[in-house]
């Protein structure tokens, strides 16, 4: 099998101007050691996923952008390079990034920005447009509230549409000013941590953190949620996490967002399901500090069975420098020091001795939205199943590498409950597709992949 790397290539439209875009840039992968940095201007590229191109736009083509020395590298913004916007006398100018971006899982979603403004009490407007459709945007605004001083705005976009952005726009000078000086630097996408009920973090149904997973570098491993695929008394679960191991010996995945910081009463204990390919495999379970991954602790166990369910248990109790509230990320090693090729199974990853205090759910209902095809990867056939929490008008759509409409599976009213729609991929040829799922409250977009 093979991993495919999300290269969705499209024209996006700005203002007639027609914009080639270069590779996506995924905040999945991005996350490694950047903290779902989207921009910070310290050089050309984000950990090496492309060029970074930025361009100014206004009324009369005069505004511009470039890349400079910091000129104040006190207080939120330290780096050495930042991003310079002169401004015109237009107003709704500003500058956007020639790229395609994914921004999922929008309901509680920010886009933070540092901001070196010329006045207090300026407008400036974050706006991220469809790669598909540039009339499609999400839009929030924030306010400056000092002058020639950084600060970091804060833009909300909680509720708005997921899915692939073809662009993000800074408009720091929305009211129109001329001949004036802004600086910005460090765009990055900003989450309130996840809170999680009796110690359950992920059971890949209706509590799925955002995962993102990784291999060392010739991308054969994958990693989906599916159905169960041996249900038994110690999973009954419908869905689970899969993970299909490469020759690598550290790969694995991790949540890509910040749960509220771990308690414990007297005892650490993390657990894990597992459906191992065989006995006697080691798994590898890390805690990490969210914005200091450098910061982590390790416990290792092994798998007994090759053939059924088992619960493994990470005991953190007595390791060394447990501290409260300092973890908020983990991250599981499946194939840990192995070099073969095989699926693993995963599910119901809980902490046991927490305290109570956290007790609400990950995921409001209202927003539940599941979606997933199986078998994948597939040939000819594969069924896309997907659970509505409410009614609502239901759009299912297949898309092809390029972006290009393919197939129109599902377009009308649906009352809730759970559907399953086929999906037959005879006439196509082998490769990457998605399929995206629009409702009137969430859109989800999913990558399958068809192997003749």
């Amino acid at each position: 099998m093979k991993k495919t790397g999300l290269l969705l290539l499209c024209l996006v439209l700005f203002f007639s101007i027609s914009v080639l875009a270069q590779d996506p840039i995924d905040p999945n992968t991005q996350k490694e050691g950047r903290n779902g940095i989207y921009a910070d201007f310290e050089d050309d590229t984000i950990d090496d996923l492309g060029e970074i191109t930025w361009e100014a736009f206004d009324c009369d083509n005069a505004a511009t952008i470039e890349v400079v020395n910091n000129p104040d590298a006190t207080g939120v913004n330290t780096s050495a390079k930042v991003g310079k916007f002169t401004t015109t006398s237009c107003t709704n100018e500003g500058a956007f990034v020639q790229q395609e971006y994914v921004a999922m899982n929008m309901i509680r979603n920010y886009f933070k920005v540092d901001v070196y403004a010329p006045a207090a009490d300026c407008k400036v407007v974050f706006r991220l447009e469809k790669f598909d459709n540039a009339e499609i945007k999400a839009e929030s605004t924030a306010m400056t509230t000092v002058a020639n001083q950084w600060e970091t705005l804060v833009f909300d976009f909680t509720g708005a549409e997921s899915g692939v952005f073809g662009k993000i726009i800074i408009m720091p000078d929305f009211e129109g000013t001329n001949e004036e000086v802004w600086y910005f630097d460090n765009i990055w996408q900003y989450r309130d941590p996840i809170l999680y009920k009796d110690g359950l973090l992920a059971n890949f149904e209706d509590i799925n953190p955002w995962w993102h997973f990784w291999d060392c570098d010739d991308g054969s491993a994958e990693f989906y949620v599916v159905e169960n695929p041996l249900p038994d008394d110690v999973n009954s679960s419908e869905m689970c996490a899969w993970m299909y191991t490469s020759v690598c010996p550290w790969e694995g995945f991790a949540n890509d967002e910040k749960y509220m910081p771990f308690e414990w009463v007297d005892k650490i204990v993390f657990k894990l399901k597992v459906l191992a390919p065989d006995a006697g495999l080691s798994v590898l379970f890390k805690l990490e500090n969210f914005e200091d991954k450098n910061i982590n602790k390790t416990v290792e166990m092994y798998t007994e069975s090759g053939s059924s369910w088992e619960e493994l248990s990470f005991d953190f109790t007595n390791v060394d420098g447990m501290e409260q509230g300092m973890f908020g990320r983990i991250a599981i090693f499946p194939d840990f020091n192995t070099d073969f090729e095989d699926d693993w199974f995963m599910d119901d990853i809980r902490i046991e001795g927490h305290t109570t205090a956290v007790d609400k759910e990950i995921n409001p209902v209202s927003y539940n939205l599941r979606v997933q095809n199986y078998p994948n990867p597939f040939n000819p056939q594969t069924t896309i199943s997907y659970t509505l929490p409410k009614a609502t008008n239901v759009k299912l759509v297949v898309y092809d590498i390029q972006g290009k409409e393919v197939a129109v599976l599902v377009n009308e009213n649906k009352s809730a409950g759970s559907y399953n729609v086929l999906f037959d991929g005879a006439d196509f040829a082998s490769g990457v597709y998605f399929y995206k799922l629009a409702t009137d409250y969430r859109t989800v977009t999913n990558k399958m992949l068809l192997v003749k």
